[in-house]
Parts: C-alpha cells; sequence; structure tokens
C-alpha cells in the first residue's frame, strides 16, 4: 500500500510537468508554422474549417520531437522539486532506494516511448499524406477556378486566359510569362489549352496548342520566336504550396513499409556503383532512425533520475538548464551519427543507435553510482552550478 501510494505521488509530480511540457514544447516549434500557414491561407481564400485541419495534420511531427524533451523536463523538475523540499532524502531515510524510485519513472518513460513510436510510424506518415491531399486539393481548386482576363502568379509564372468555359478544365487564349529565369524571360502564346494535375508531384501541367514561343536576349539584342502545335509547360506547385505545409514526397516522409520495400529493392541489385550504395545507406539510415529516435524516451529517463536528485539548496532552474544540455548533446550526437551512417563510416544501424547507446550507459553508469550514494562527479556541470544564481534561497 506505502509502494503503491508513493508510485502515485511520484508518477503525479511527473505527469503534471509532462503534458504541460507536451503543451508548452509543441506550440513553441509549432507557433512559426501556424502564422505562415494562417499568412498563406489568408492570401489564397482558404476557409476557417481547412485552415484548422492544416494546423492538424503538421502536428504529429511536432509533438513526436516534444514528448521526449518535454518527459526529460518533467522527470528533472519533478525530482528536482522534490529534492529541493528535502523530500527525497526523507525517502531515504525511510528506506526507499533510487531504484523505487525509478519504477514509476520507468513505466512513464516506456509509455512516453511506445506512444512516440506508434505517432513516428503510424501517424506521422498518415498525417503527411492529409496534408499533401488536402493542400492540394485546395490549390488545384483554386487552380480549376481560375478567372478569366485575371493575371495568376504560380512562384514566377504568370498565367492569363481570355476565356474559360464553365465546368470545363479547357482554357482558351492562354498567354503564360515565366519569369523564373529573371535573365531571359519566356513568353508563351496558345489558342487553346487544358489543365492535367498530378497530385504526387504536385504539378501540373499545361497542354497547350497551336502557340508559339517568345524569346528575349538578356541585351534586348536578339528576340527568338518559334511556332508549335501542342507543348506542355510544367508548373510545379512544391514552392507555391510549401507554405502551406506541403512538400514533394521524399525519403524521409516514406513510412517503414516503404523504407523497408525500398531497402529490399535496392539490395536485390546484383551490382551497386558508388551512387547505388551511398542511396542504400541513406534509406537505411532514415529506417533506423524511425525506432532509434522515439527510443530518446527511455534513455532521457535513464539520464534524469540521476541528474535529478540534486542538493536540497539547488535551484528549481537547474532542471532547465540540464534538460537543456542533455537535450541538445542527444540531438548533437544523432546528427553526426545520421551523417556517419550515410558516409559509411559506421553500419547505418550502429551509426544510428549509437547515440542511444553512449547517452543509455552514460545514464546506467550515474544512477547505479547515485543509487550507491556515489554520484559521479561531471567537472563542467559542477562549476556551472556553483553559480549563485542556481542557489536557493
Amino acid at each position: 500500500m506505502i509502494r503503491k501510494t508513493l508510485n502515485l505521488y511520484l508518477a503525479k509530480e511527473i505527469l503534471v510537468f509532462f503534458f504541460l511540457g507536451i503543451v508548452v514544447v509543441t506550440f513553441v516549434l509549432v507557433v512559426q508554422n501556424i502564422l505562415r500557414i494562417m499568412e498563406s491561407s489568408l492570401g489564397a481564400g482558404v476557409g476557417l474549417w481547412d485552415f484548422l485541419r492544416l494546423c492538424y495534420y503538421i502536428l504529429p511531427p511536432f509533438v513526436s520531437f516534444s514528448i521526449p524533451m518535454a518527459l526529460l523536463v518533467a522527470i528533472l523538475i519533478g525530482l528536482g522539486r522534490l529534492s529541493a523540499d528535502g523530500e527525497v532524502l526523507a525517502l531515504k531515510a525511510s528506506g526507499v532506494s533510487l531504484y523505487q524510485i525509478l519504477w514509476p519513472v520507468a513505466l512513464i518513460a516506456i509509455a512516453a516511448y511506445l506512444t512516440t513510436t506508434m505517432i513516428v510510424i503510424k501517424v506521422e506518415p498518415w498525417s503527411r499524406d492529409a496534408m499533401r491531399r488536402l493542400v492540394y486539393d485546395l490549390s488545384a481548386k483554386f487552380t480549376m477556378g481560375i478567372s478569366e482576363r485575371v493575371f495568376t502568379d504560380y512562384s514566377g509564372l504568370i498565367l492569363y486566359v481570355n476565356e474559360k468555359p464553365t465546368g470545363s478544365s479547357e482554357l482558351r487564349g492562354i498567354l503564360v510569362f515565366d519569369e523564373k529565369e529573371a535573365k531571359r524571360p519566356l513568353t508563351v502564346f496558345a489558342s487553346s489549352g487544358e489543365i492535367v494535375d498530378d497530385p504526387e508531384s504536385l504539378k501540373i501541367s499545361l497542354k497547350l496548342a497551336d502557340g508559339s514561343f517568345h524569346l528575349l536576349s538578356e541585351d534586348f539584342q536578339t528576340y527568338q520566336e518559334a511556332t508549335f502545335e501542342s507543348s506542355n509547360i510544367t508548373v510545379d506547385l512544391s514552392d507555391y504550396l510549401e507554405p502551406l505545409g506541403a512538400k514533394p514526397a521524399k525519403i524521409k516522409d516514406m513510412n517503414v513499409g516503404e523504407l523497408k520495400d525500398l531497402i529490399w529493392r535496392l539490395n536485390q541489385r546484383t551490382v551497386l556503383d558508388a551512387r547505388g550504395l551511398t542511396d542504400l545507406r541513406r534509406v537505411k539510415v532514415h529506417y533506423y532512425q524511425k525506432f532509434a529516435l522515439p527510443f530518446a524516451c527511455v534513455v532521457f529517463g535513464l539520464l534524469a533520475v540521476p541528474l535529478g536528485i540534486q542538493p536540497p539548496k539547488s535551484s528549481r532552474f537547474r532542471g532547465f538548464v540540464l534538460s537543456l544540455l542533455v537535450f541538445l548533446s542527444y540531438f548533437a550526437l544523432m546528427t553526426v551519427a545520421e551523417v556517419v551512417g550515410k558516409k559509411g563510416g559506421l553500419p547505418p544501424i550502429l551509426a544510428v543507435w549509437s547515440p542511444n547507446l553512449l547517452l543509455g550507459g552514460l545514464g546506467i553508469m550515474l544512477l547505479v553510482r547515485a543509487a550507491r550514494e556515489r554520484p559521479a562527479a561531471i567537472p563542467l556541470l559542477q562549476s556551472l552550478f556553483r553559480l549563485k544564481v542556481f542557489e536557493r534561497d
């Protein structure tokens, strides 16, 4: 009964900061994107319901990033408060070991790991696909609803249509001005055409008929003209749609099944050149990251318990500093490991999992030493926390 009460008390102390941390960290990470979506949505005439759907679809990647960080902050602050108030010391005096304190923390860390894994493997690919479909549908509606005798700008490509029959994709009296190459702008006239969309690549093709190309040189001394019976002009909407959160599909956006299938197909090649080996390593790195990144919850749990047990006179601000240092160290290692894995310095699986192995091993060592009342001395942290700002009044 006493153990159950203790576990519930510790879990409550951590979960309050954990859920608050998820909200705060997710808001900080996502607010800039929401403002960007709001600005682009107002410019494109997107309705309130579609705007809310866009905001909802961008959340999963940020939530999967914020859960490990919120967990780390919650454990450090929760245990730090208990230590600062002398409650951890009282528990030890009552015969409660550090491993008993670890038990509720471990359960929360494992639950966070499983939740983050589900978000990364299942929810994130779904949200990206849903975002792409929604944004493309909004853009397609906007594109198909081109007004007659109105200039429309698609990221440097200006389209003018003299006549558009109602309920049809056919266009008549078309003018296209391509200023993507500012030094050599291209002008195209066509008597008719139609729009063909490609949702997968976020591109729209204009099939033009009976027209002409007009090209003026940079020095305005040479003018070229060419006629055609039929021609295609591709409008790449990826830049146009990027402010709304949609981009062409990339390897990192693939789900676990797609990455596994791509690895299998690359392995089926009898001979892989240098580029093929690079592609294979890159795909494997992204595949293993789907499982390694959520495991940061367990690693942070191991590190946070011994680091959260602090001297009674320490400031509560100490938890924020420690969480920031641990988090930055972990993702710096993860960035280096990703580069090493892609370059072939280490096998992809070992490179991706090496930050978890290193910091997890450090966490176990610190935990064992703290349980034996022999906390490991970290000179840099000791010097930092001697500052008066970290002393509690």
